[in-house]
C-alpha cells in the first residue's frame, strides 16, 4: 500500500490527490487513540518493596506516551501546513521540455 506516494521521475515522489491529507489524519487519530490509552491506564501495581520504583517507571512511561502523543498531533499539523505549501507550488510553478530534461521557468522559490 503506497498511501498515494509513488515513485517519480528523477529520484523524486509523487503524490495522488488526497494523500497528505490521508496521512494527516491517520497522524491525528493514531495520537487521539494513544492518549485515550494512556488515559485508561491500569495504575500502579502492587509489587511490594519494589512498589515506588515501578511507579516512578509507569510515570515516566506516561510522560513519555504524552510527548509521543503531542509529537503526532505537531506532525499531523505540519503535514496539513505543507499540504498548503506543495498546492500552491504546484499551482504557480511552470515546467518546460528542452532536450536537457524538464526546466521550471517560473515558480516560488
Amino acid at each position: 500500500m503506497t498511501d498515494g506516494l509513488i515513485p517519480g521521475g528523477g529520484g523524486g515522489y509523487l503524490l495522488y490527490n488526497g494523500a497528505l491529507g490521508r496521512l494527516a489524519q491517520r497522524l491525528h487519530t493514531t495520537g487521539t487513540k494513544l492518549d485515550g490509552q494512556a488515559a485508561t491506564a491500569p495504575g500502579a501495581p502492587d509489587a511490594g518493596v519494589c512498589a515506588a520504583a515501578v511507579a516512578s517507571v509507569l510515570e515516566l512511561f506516561a510522560e513519555s506516551l504524552g510527548g509521543i502523543v503531542d509529537a503526532f498531533s505537531v506532525s499531523a499539523d505540519t503535514v496539513v501546513h505543507n499540504q498548503g505549501v506543495y498546492a500552491k507550488a504546484e499551482q504557480t510553478i511552470t515546467y518546460v521540455n528542452t532536450p536537457g530534461g524538464c526546466k521550471i521557468v517560473r515558480g516560488i522559490l
